[in-house]
């Protein structure tokens, strides 16, 4: 019992993204454990763990061991219960953050076999059904994937329904099928609602948008968030200090300067008019995709904004191979019906 609540209050500091606070608990946990021989609470630290690295370290380390995790899962005779089949939906949302997305809708559709006999009434399956569209959605298949994400909607409550509805509004918005505006009237009002809203009008890049999304924000210092108020300081007051006021924020939070940090770092430099920093943000971009594992892509999205900040900026000769292949994945995105994203090719055209 005392591990149980130990572990919990671990996972709680992590969803809320206290970095301290959950390094604190981890190494209670850790000292803890140690006298435990319950399986199951054995199985919660582990996969606490590896979330715990996903989040705050080395993220491969962490999947790999998520791997072997649900590796030994499937050879169990019991499987599927509705304890293990959970097991086996973590790893594909593991899968998803690490960037592994096709890897990951390939397990998720094979785990709905593996599960369907007997789980079909399990939260965890009814979840990773929504999970499937989630994935389809972010791979460009816009249709198959709204319609499998309504299919579990009315499948599953609580924040799973929040995080299928806003699969669904996101996908709605990045095919043109409605405006930002209608953001805020889809789906049930909730953090998870006004976090998504936030990070999507990083596209929009207006600051009355970017600033009545923030006013509706109340959750942890994401990056996206440090981006959104440095963006509204510089487009509004031309405040040239919001680039290095939005780098000292991110460094705040303890997050480590990924792909996802120089994507967003680009944006905010342009926005602030400096060519150095923007220049070195692209580059670091660059080399962090190049760096990716193998089977791993760039998230879609902050992709998509850096590609932009490439074709708004990168105007020398010595960047014509960077603007080409920006440009092909953009004309790419749109052809598979991300509509939204042809923005930055207008845009290119008039620069």
């Amino acid at each position: 019992p005392v591990l149980k609540g130990l572990l919990e209050d671990w996972r709680l500091a992590m969803d809320a993204d206290k970095l301290d606070e959950a390094r604190k608990h981890r190494m209670t946990c850790e000292q803890v454990a140690r006298l435990c021989d319950d399986p199951a609470l054995m199985r919660v630290h582990a996969r606490l763990a590896a979330h715990h690295e996903m989040r705050f370290g080395d993220r491969e380390s962490a999947l790999r061991a998520q791997r072997r995790a649900v590796m030994t899962v499937l050879a169990m005779e019991d499987f599927p219960t509705e304890e293990l089949f959970d097991e086996a939906r973590r790893f594909c949302v593991a899968l998803r953050y690490s960037g592994r997305v096709a890897e990951a809708l390939t397990y998720t559709q094979a785990f709905l076999i593996l599960g369907e006999r007997l789980g079909s009434d399990w939260d965890s399956y009814k979840t990773l059904r929504g999970f499937e569209g989630f994935l389809l959605i972010e791979l460009g298949h816009f249709e198959q994937g709204i319609a499998k994400s309504q299919a579990a909607l009315h499948m599953v409550q609580g924040r799973y329904r929040q995080a299928i509805e806003n699969g669904i509004a996101a996908a709605m918005y990045f095919s043109g099928i409605i405006a930002f505006e209608a953001l805020w009237h889809f789906g049930q009002p909730s953090a998870s609602r006004s976090n998504m809203i936030v990070e999507l009008g990083l596209w929009q890049d207006n600051p009355a948008q970017l600033r009545a999304a923030l006013n509706q924000y109340d959750g942890p210092p994401r990056p996206e968030i440090h981006a959104a108020k440095a963006l509204v300081l510089a487009r509004t007051h031309r405040r040239a200090s919001a680039y290095r006021e939005f780098l000292a924020a991110v460094e705040s939070t303890s997050r480590e300067r990924d792909l996802t940090y120089w994507c967003l770092a680009g944006q905010v430099a342009h926005a602030c008019r400096n060519g150095r920093e923007v220049e070195s943000a692209v580059m670091a971009a660059e080399t962090a995709v190049d760096q990716l594992p193998r089977g791993a892509q760039p998230p879609t999205f902050h992709w998509a904004i850096h590609c932009r900040t490439v074709l708004r900026a990168m105007h020398k000769t010595r960047h014509k191979q960077l603007r080409d292949k920006a440009r092909a994945f953009i004309v790419d995105r749109v052809n598979s019906g991300s509509r939204l994203f042809a923005s930055a090719l207008d845009e290119a055209s008039t620069a």
